[in-house]
């Protein structure tokens, strides 16, 4: 049963990271609608699309839970 457990916590896990990967990409979107951004700005968007991607990667790899 422990290993239910820990499956269970790891795709909570997974889903938290899948939302901040969500949130990253969606905010890049709408403040490029909104105005012009600038190069560091998109830089820093793209950055933190990347890592949130990355976090999840890693974590699907670590524990074997993908959808």
């Amino acid at each position: 049963m422990r290993g239910f457990a820990s499956h269970v916590l790891s795709c909570g896990e997974r889903e938290r990271l899948e939302e901040e990967l969500f949130e990253a990409r969606t905010r890049g979107r709408n403040l490029s609608r909104l105005r012009h951004l600038s190069h560091q700005e998109r830089m820093a968007l793209d950055e933190r699309e990347q890592a949130a991607h990355a976090l999840l990667v890693g974590h699907e790899v670590e524990h074997s839970c993908r959808r």
